[in-house]
This record gives structure tokens, sequence and C-alpha cells, in this order.
């Protein structure tokens, strides 16, 4: 059986988190190219055209809304077409499901098998009416994919002795599960008196922001500020946060992307040490009405002391007269719990954690 391919690149976005990945309607354009929605005509490569190819020079069928993707057998001889869609996809991808219209002439192709990368993902009879389009929706449950992906449509059963039949394709759609950015890297580092988180990301599809959550015990987030997304891009990008109000102790930090459509995800978690916790003893904890704070040798400075909750909520605070190795602090207003206590003296920082009964 003699086929003719035509194979056209789609430049596909990174990694989208919601079902439809790849949607193409073949709206008509000037190029004679078929359209992207998601990226610039410019970039979409036509090739593996021959004579017995487009109708009329023109890939479109001229009545159809949105325009269609039409191929024309100008000879006889020929029974089938193989169309290829050739995408590159730049993070992993799982495709679960592909859907699509299609119709022939009387004597046009009536069966289409489809694959992804060889891998057979079902057939379906294809209309042959001029009128008439067949609803396609075949299950395809392809994970992991990247890079160069090939979807491939063969058509077949098309009358070899007879020229001129026509074949069409319209709203193409690729549905599957994936990720709206690549993080590349996260990290967080103390400077001075605060924390610097930095990361980069290599694309972004749809990235409406950031949103950077704080924890004190590595289980429960807060929110503790947003920075705006770049939304679509395949250039790399890089992003900055300070935290200026860390939690005394551990803290641990994660980023929570939200798509403008809402849905999100989670970076790793990472974390970073604010103060150290020696040269000091506090007590009794869990303490009821006063904690008392044993300094190893008296400050030469005075100290500024600050009691934190775990959402990093300023409770309390004062100072204590420098060359004072003793001091005592009243939490009796304090709800029961676990409490961060701040000193500062100059510029050295120490924490120490104590319960609330």
């Amino acid at each position: 059986m003699k086929k003719s391919s035509l194979l056209f690149a789609l430049i596909a976005l990174s990694r989208l988190s919601f079902s439809q990945v790849f949607l193409d309607n073949f709206g008509t354009q000037n190029s004679g190219n078929p359209p992207d929605p998601f990226i610039n005509p410019a970039a979409i490569v036509a090739s593996g055209i021959t004579n017995n190819g487009w109708t009329g020079g023109n890939n479109f069928f001229t009545g159809n809304p949105g325009g269609a993707y039409a191929y024309q057998a100008n000879s006889a001889g020929q029974s089938g077409v193989t169309i290829t869609l050739s995408l590159n996809v730049a993070n992993d991808l799982d495709i679960t499901s592909i859907q699509f219209d299609a119709r022939s002439s009387t004597q046009g192709p009536d069966n289409v098998t489809v694959d992804v990368n060889g891998i057979n993902v079902g057939s379906s009879s294809v209309s042959r009416s001029s009128t008439l389009w067949s609803n396609i929706n075949l299950a395809a449950a392809i994970n992991d994919l990247s890079g160069q992906v090939s979807v491939n449509l063969v058509y077949s059963g098309a009358n070899p002795a007879v020229a001129n039949w026509t074949t069409r394709i319209d709203n193409f759609q690729i549905n599957g599960v994936a990720l709206p950015i690549e993080l590349i890297s996260f990290t967080g580092k103390l400077q001075q008196r605060v924390v610097v988180l930095n990361w980069r990301t290599a694309t972004e599809t749809s990235n409406d922001f950031f949103s950077i959550e704080r924890s004190a015990d590595g289980r429960h987030f807060t929110e503790t500020g947003r920075v705006q997304g770049s939304g679509t891009t395949a250039e790399p990008q890089d992003y900055r946060f300070t935290d200026d109000n860390p939690l005394p102790g551990l803290n641990y930090y994660r980023l929570r992307q939200v798509d403008f459509d809402g849905q999100f995800s989670y970076s790793k978690v990472v974390s970073v040490r604010v103060g150290e916790t020696s040269g000091a003893r506090l007590y009794p904890s869990p303490a009821t009405e006063f904690l008392t704070l044993q300094m190893e040798k008296p400050a030469a400075e005075n100290t500024v002391w600050e009691i934190f909750d775990l959402a990093g909520r300023l409770l309390q605070s004062g100072e204590f007269l420098a060359e004072n190795p003793d001091f005592q602090i009243n939490v009796a207003a304090l709800p029961e719990g676990l409490y961060h206590l701040r000193l500062s003296a100059g510029q050295s920082v120490s924490t120490l954690r104590f319960l609330k009964n």
C-alpha cells in the first residue's frame, strides 16, 4: 500500500497541570501552516508535502468553522495516508487520551489507527461523508514522554482505483497530566538576620504566582509571602524572596506554584537555621507563669528578647539590661503551646524553645 506522509512540527509546552495538554483547531491563517494556539505560528514547520498533498495548494477547506487540516490524493493508486504530529516536549508528560474529528470523501479512508512513539493507542472508523464528522476519542495511557514525541494517524481503506479522494482532521486534542513549571533549583540561606530564598525555573506554563510557605516543624505550613510568576515562557527565570522575620531556630520553606486557573503544585522543602542556642538555659519547660533565663555569662550590652508562636507571630518582647546573668519573663497570658524565644545582643542572635501549659 502506497502512503504519503505529512509532517508538521508543533513545539509543545512544558508540563501543564490541567487535562488539555494540546489543542489545534486548524484555524485559517495566511502562512498555510497548521496553527499552534500556544506558540507563534512562525515556529511551526511543515515538510514532506508532495504533489499528492494539499487540496488546491492549501491545507484548509473553506466553509468549515475554524478551518480543517485536509489531504487530497490527486492520482489513483493511493489507498492511505499517514499524518504525523511531531511535538517537542520540554518536560515529562503523561498522555491519558487523544481526541479529534475526522471525515473522508465517499471513496476516501474509512479507518484511522493512532500510535504515540510507535505505541498503538487504538483505532476508529472514519465517517465517509461530505458533512458528517466522526468524533474520535482514544484512550492512551502513555507515561513519561519527553523530547521529540511523534503522534501518527495512519488512515487506510481508501479506494486505490479512485483519484482525488480527500480526508480531513479537525480539533485535534491531547489530554494528559503534567506540571506547570520545570524547577531547576530551590535554595535558602541565612544572611545577617534574614533568610534569603532563591529558585530558578527552566520553563513555565500559565504560571500565575508562587506562594512562599513556612513551617516550624516541617509539617504545618503557612503562607509568608508571594512572588509573581512569568506566565508562559520557555526561557529560564530567576526568583528571590527575603523572609525579614524568620522564626528562631529551624525554618522550613516550600513553594506552592499556582496556575491562572487556580490549580497548584508544591516544590521540595528546604530548611534554614536561624540563631544559635548555646550559652543560655531556659526553665521551667513547660512553664505556667514565669520563665527564667540563665546566661552562661553576662552579656556585654543590653539584650532584646522576643517570643514568637509557631506561625512566626511576635507575641511579647522586652529588653534585659547588660551585666545581669539571670532574667525572668512573665508568660502567664500566653495560651498553651510551643514557643520560640529569640535573644539579640548586638550582632549575636540566639534562640530557645519552651512549652507553655
